[in-house]
């Protein structure tokens, strides 16, 4: 029956959420989620998701990404760690490095670094995250 002592699930701050960063907006400072996040818009700080992110077509990340899934049809300058999978749309323009489990790359995508793929790998780089600097332009 009803259990007072009993917290909803919207509560736990691990639930699965969807934060979204819109076209025309700029948004200076690190970022942090257990969610997913889509960016639209311009962020210049470090993101840092548990889940998936998103980088769409109008989307401008300066610095470095840490991920567990990414999909990058933007722009980013810095250094993108990701555990799981990494996909790079068309449209897709990177400097920096790379550090992934796997690695799908769209013909027309640019991408200008070093890349390391292996899942152990980018797990043990992203305890490292934040040691590195973000690519320069």
């Amino acid at each position: 029956m009803f259990n007072p002592n009993k917290k909803p699930a919207l509560t736990d701050p691990n639930s699965i959420s969807i934060n979204i960063i819109s076209k025309g907006t700029e948004i200076t400072g690190d970022i942090k989620s257990h969610g997913d996040m889509r960016i639209e818009g311009q962020v210049k700080g470090s993101l840092d998701c548990k889940s998936r992110i998103v980088i769409g077509d109008s989307g401008d990340v300066k610095g470095n990404i840490v991920a567990n899934d990414a999909v990058i049809s933007g722009n980013v300058i810095g250094n993108v760690v990701v555990t799981e999978s990494l996909f790079l749309k068309s449209t897709a323009k990177i400097v920096g490095d790379l550090v992934v489990g796997k690695l799908i790359v769209e013909s027309g995508a640019e991408f200008n670094g070093s890349c390391k793929m292996n899942t152990a790998l980018g797990k043990q780089a992203e305890k490292q995250n934040g040691t590195k600097e973000p690519a320069k332009a």
